[in-house]
């Protein structure tokens, strides 16, 4: 490659930074551009009935202060997300704790087995707590803590009938955290990790006898063709996640562009998604309807899982 190649690429790259920044930031009066790092496909269900919307709430109420665009994947992933929005190259982005790494073990409260099952109280008594000051303090030292986030509540669906822990003896079970299988293995089951691509196949051939999962889930990878029977009464803990924004993007918001993104962000964004969810949930059942008998465990049965 000769010389005159190499600067002309170099200023093309140049002239794109400056481009990006350009957008970012704006001048006295342009219109902020927050790219927001979402992890998730563009028709992903999670981003057509949870974060699209919010990102609508939130420009509206921006009024033309700043405008939210949302990145998916190559952008950012689960796993990197942190260190996107940090490092600046996202000005918000959704963050999965466990994927992440990142040391903050109060948020797990919410992954207690059987809590709730209703993401939107999950969300709520999470930002409760942070106000009250009894998370860790690290969500507020590297950015600005938009919003609490979850998905929708894990359930037990198998192949044979379940009404007690004894029904899932020695039973290889497709776990989908470290939580729900430490939940599986004290009562007495089999966890076992697949991706969630070869489940399908893995139920359909006998390779594991049952799953935890989420009902929207269970119909958007068709689970309810090899699966007859679910646990109703019992939900596996939630996962905890948030919605954060670097630092400098934030203070580079006019005061007016901070006051809108805090009407729609805090408590009211941590409810907006787990109300959401659970509207997700509620209109995933219809998929169980003739295919999947959904059983309440007794009482006392139920005091051993919760126990487990």
């Amino acid at each position: 490659m000769n010389m005159t190649t190499t600067l002309g690429r170099l200023g093309a790259s140049a002239l794109a930074a400056l481009s990006l920044m350009a957008a970012t930031t704006g001048g006295a009066g342009a219109q902020t551009l927050l790219r927001m790092a979402t992890a998730l496909p563009e028709n992903h269900l999670y981003m057509n009935e949870v974060y699209t919307p919010f990102i609508e709430r939130a420009n509206e109420a921006a009024a033309g202060e700043f405008t939210i665009q949302p990145f998916p994947p190559p952008f950012a992933t689960n796993t990197n997300m942190l260190d996107r929005v940090v490092s600046g190259v996202a000005d918000i982005g959704i963050i999965q704790m466990p994927a992440i790494g990142v040391p903050f073990p109060r948020t797990d409260v919410i992954g207690l087995p059987n809590l709730t099952s209703s993401s939107e109280a999950a969300m709520a008594a999470l930002w409760g707590l942070y106000e009250d000051g009894m998370l860790d303090a690290a969500l507020s030292e590297q950015f600005v803590l938009l919003g609490f986030v979850t998905a929708t509540a894990p359930r037990l669906f198998t192949r044979f009938p379940v009404h007690a822990a004894a029904d899932l003896q020695g039973r290889r079970i497709r776990i989908t955290g470290r939580a729900t299988s430490d939940v599986i293995e004290a009562l007495g089951g089999a966890p076992t990790s697949i991706s969630i691509t070869e489940v399908y196949q893995a139920l359909d051939r006998g390779v594991v006898e049952g799953l935890t999962t989420a009902i929207n889930a269970v119909a958007a990878f068709h689970f309810n063709e090899v699966v007859s029977y679910g646990v109703e009464n019992f939900a596996f803990g939630l996962v905890p996640g948030a919605v954060i924004m670097n630092r400098q993007s934030y203070d580079r918001l006019t005061d007016e562009g901070r006051a809108a993104l805090a009407e729609v962000t805090g408590l009211d964004l941590s409810v907006f998604i787990g109300r959401a969810m659970d509207e997700i949930d509620a209109e995933s059942r219809q998929v169980l309807v003739g295919a999947v008998e959904m059983t309440d465990l007794s009482p006392e049965e139920l005091a051993i899982w919760q126990g487990g």
